[in-house]
């Protein structure tokens, strides 16, 4: 017996107590900054960070273990910059319900891959996502660089294919919804602001694409997405006639999904902690359908210049109507009344959007109207 209680290994020593946080407390944390306790319970605590705020300006809440705080140094001082949850990179942590939740190494790791295969999928989705962000806006807008262009459409075009035919596996499993919120999140939202007509058609078709199948796992992403991209991309006096008309066909498609529709309205406007995302659309269409206040001239319009102005904003009014009649038509459908033949049942090919002149950017086309790789030299 002796001998046997000789060889048994000498148990660990007990780990220390995490220390006690009290609301007030000021902390840091690595990767973060400063902070202010808001909240403790033993081991979990809530705090407020200095350095991140909300899309819609409020501070920002951190839930994390209250073993990855600790005080805060009298000789901190911070650069006064803050960041944004849902659109700059919180390293270690996750978006859940518009906070961020602190994820430890070992709780990163718990969810291995069910294979090699998904392994291999997800590496090589992740380097699609990284290089679809090749290529600054300087680059795209000189064409100075065709072959990085040309492997940024590339990329799209094969996230985007990726994304329509995703199975449940690439859908529900954590790593791969990870993924899709730290990587290709981040790729659209600087993609979509490209001066290229053809990567924003694309990026926005991936948009489109996401909340069909990721809708309920991307709330936050969608929100930021929708209120601080395509918004005031239909806002600006800056923006382009081509990209406000793409802005109108995704908001088109939204208002066109009946379940997507509702589901839309009670995940944002029935949410007192959301934004009001499905009236701020609607309040947009009609801006857009009424028209800018400054009409023209006849001496301006007389011009071709003129002209040409006339028939894009008339396009984007038309499409505009369009989608509210869709929006109208889609809450139809979804309370059980028959609202007729309103013309919106065939597709967006049938919205007459296109009025004279050359024909503009569609998010149908996106895929095709643009050759990959230019032909050799003769």
């Amino acid at each position: 017996n002796k001998r046997a209680a000789a060889r048994q290994p000498t148990p660990p020593p007990p780990a220390p107590p995490a220390p006690a946080w009290a609301p007030g407390d000021l902390v840091k944390i690595e990767g973060f900054g400063a902070a202010a306790v808001v909240a403790a319970d033993g081991a979990s605590c809530a705090v407020a960070l200095r350095g991140w705020e909300t899309p819609d300006g409020e501070d920002a809440v951190l839930h994390c273990e209250a073993a990855a705080l600790e005080p805060l140094d009298d000789d901190h001082r911070d650069d006064g910059s803050k960041k944004v949850v849902g659109v700059d990179r919180a390293p270690g942590a996750e978006v859940r319900d518009g906070a961020l939740v602190l994820v430890s190494p070992a709780a990163a790791g718990a969810a291995p891959f069910g294979s090699a295969h998904h392994k291999d999928a997800f590496l090589l989705f992740r380097a699609l996502c990284k290089l679809s962000m090749k290529g600054g806006p300087d680059a795209d807008a000189s064409g100075a660089e065709p072959i990085s262009m040309q492997s940024k459409v590339l990329s799209l075009e094969l996230l985007l294919s990726v994304v329509e035919h995703a199975g449940p596996a690439f859908r529900r499993g954590p790593r791969f919804v990870g993924a899709v919120r730290q990587y290709l999140c981040v790729s659209l939202l600087k993609n979509c602001t490209s001066h290229v007509t053809h990567v924003v058609a694309l990026s926005l078709r991936l948009f489109v694409a996401l909340v069909d199948g990721f809708r309920g796992r991307l709330k936050s992403e969608v929100e930021v997405f929708i209120s601080h991209i395509f918004l005031r991309i239909l806002d600006s006096g800056n923006s382009t006639h081509e990209h406000k008309l793409l802005v109108l066909e995704v908001f088109h498609r939204l208002c066109n999904d009946v379940d997507g529709l509702v589901e839309l309205f009670l995940s944002y406007d029935a949410d007192f902690d959301s934004i009001d995302i499905f009236r701020h659309i609607v309040v947009a269409l009609a801006r857009v359908v009424k028209g800018p206040s400054d009409k023209p001239g006849a001496a301006e319009t007389a011009t071709e210049q003129g002209k040409g102005a006339a028939r894009n904003d008339a396009a984007l009014r038309r499409l505009a109507l369009s989608g509210l009649v869709t929006t109208l038509t889609s809450l139809a459908r979804a309370c059980d009344v028959d609202a007729g033949d309103a013309g919106t049942e065939t597709g967006d090919d049938d919205v007459e959007t296109r009025g004279e002149g050359p024909e503009p950017p569609s998010l149908a086309r996106a895929s095709s109207s643009q050759p990959r790789l230019a032909p050799p030299p003769s």
